[in-house]
């Protein structure tokens, strides 16, 4: 399986620690995905997005920033992990910094780019006045073309510099198969739960920095892969913790933005660490995705490192601590051995199918008739509170609009028996449900 979404052009943003990659992508796409921070080596992993420039879509890849003769473990993982995304690059925009002039590392890029048959533009930063401008001529000793001056802050520069990729940009052959269906998949989870080891088993190479440091991630990290009939975008996050756990600026921004990946995704992959079981921060983080009515599936990572419990028990004791995992689709999986990786990922289609369920009106109030036969709404201030009848508002989420006698005095336990009743019924597990209450008589 491979991270290449072969049939969009696709733009590779590389380049030196702290020269302005991220501050580039942020205004090609005109919003804020990629943390921007003063201190350098902030991006660590790729992040992607779609944009369209001319009339043309394509794929615009921002990098981790390269660092000249470094021995450390991270930093040489960033630049394999660069290395390789080059490899998917049409085009390659090399951003340098203009007040910083030509230092060594960028002519650690040239000799990384020269082995590259891509295109590449010279992209110089930080081009904030004309003294400055004219003194990015000195990047022609680069010997790798013209220099284009820009300010990724202002946006100076931008519009020529696309005017120019546009000419040359591929076009996108047409084809005759119909587009297959997109899902969005955000993998959340504490730190060093194995987030992006699950990416890199999935793809089968090291697509995602992985390091047992953790808070190794700090941005969402967009995979897209091809799998059966569908097209995933794999989106691996920052591990999350508690706000009074948070010590950087970098850490509030890296959970804001988990926050985000998990309200935009269509589907949540919720990772735990076996070994340690179910901890308060996963409990918050499992909560906050089905606060959002997202479906979801619980994966246990580091499995074969269990040996001492069946996982039976293993089961009825994360069900003991957390009840919402009795309708929740939980798979025991090994990034190391790829135990159960398939099995994860033929759930997401499936998750997103019963997300779209549309159910009739008719077969629903039946159900809603025979819960209540079954178990009656005990009595209120001697007020029988009944459901008269029910229909489905939307789907993804599911809502359902319930016509009650008395909708103040309906209890909250038993609304759950309705939603569990419900989601039993029609299959729909792992998709939370929302209910909504109006009085009829």
């Amino acid at each position: 399986m491979s991270p290449k979404e072969n049939f969009l052009p696709t733009i590779v943003i590389v380049g030196s620690q702290n020269v302005g990659k991220s501050s580039l992508f942020n205004r090609l796409i005109r919003k804020r995905k990629s943390i921007v921070e003063s201190t350098p080596g902030v991006t660590r992993n790729r992040v992607n997005a779609e944009l369209i420039i001319g009339n043309k879509k394509i794929m615009l890849i921002d990098t981790g920033g390269l660092k000249s003769g470094t021995k450390e473990v991270i930093e040489q993982f960033v630049y394999q992990q660069v290395r390789l995304t080059l490899d998917e690059a049409d085009i390659i925009f090399f951003v340098c910094d203009a007040k910083r002039g030509i230092t060594s590392s960028d002519y650690n890029v040239v000799s990384l780019l020269r082995k590259s048959s891509k295109k590449v533009f010279l992209v110089v930063n930080k081009t904030d006045n004309k003294q400055i401008e004219s003194e990015t001529y000195d990047f022609y000793k680069l010997g790798i073309g013209k220099p284009y001056p820009i300010s990724a802050l202002s946006g100076y520069g931008i519009e020529g510099l696309l005017k120019d990729v546009v000419k040359i940009l591929p076009e996108i052959p047409k084809s005759k198969q119909p587009p297959k269906q997109k899902i969005t998949v955000a993998i959340v989870g504490r730190q060093n739960v194995g987030k992006s080891s699950f990416i890199n088993a999935v793809l089968n190479q090291q697509a995602v920095i992985v390091d047992k440091t953790p808070g190794t991630t700090t941005d969402a990290v967009d995979i897209y892969f091809e799998y059966k009939d569908n097209i995933f975008i794999l989106v691996d996050t920052a591990g999350m913790k508690h706000k009074k756990k948070l010590r950087k600026t970098i850490d509030v921004f890296s959970i804001a933005r988990s926050k985000e990946t998990i309200r935009n995704a269509q589907i949540v992959l919720i990772m735990l660490d076996a070994q340690q079981g179910l901890c308060v921060d996963d409990i918050k983080i499992i909560e906050y995705v089905a606060k959002n009515f997202k479906p979801f599936a619980v994966l246990v990572n580091k499995w074969d490192l269990i040996t001492h419990v069946q996982q039976y028990d293993y089961m009825e004791a994360l069900k003991e601590r957390l009840k919402m995992l009795g309708w929740v689709c939980v798979i025991f999986i090994s990034c190391l051995t790829k135990r159960n990786i398939t099995q994860a990922l033929d759930m997401v289609p499936e998750l997103h199918e019963r997300s779209h369920k549309t159910i009739k009106t008719s077969q629903l109030n039946k159900v809603l008739e025979e819960i209540q036969r079954v178990k009656a709404h005990p009595l209120v201030h001697r007020k029988k509170v009944h459901v008269y009848y029910g229909l489905q508002t939307r789907v993804s989420p599911q809502e359902f609009m319930l016509f009650c006698n008395y909708p103040e005095l309906l209890r909250q336990d038993y609304l759950h028996y309705i939603e569990n009743s419900i989601r039993q019924h029609f299959d729909l597990s792992g998709v939370p449900i929302r209910l909504k209450l109006k009085e009829s008589t």
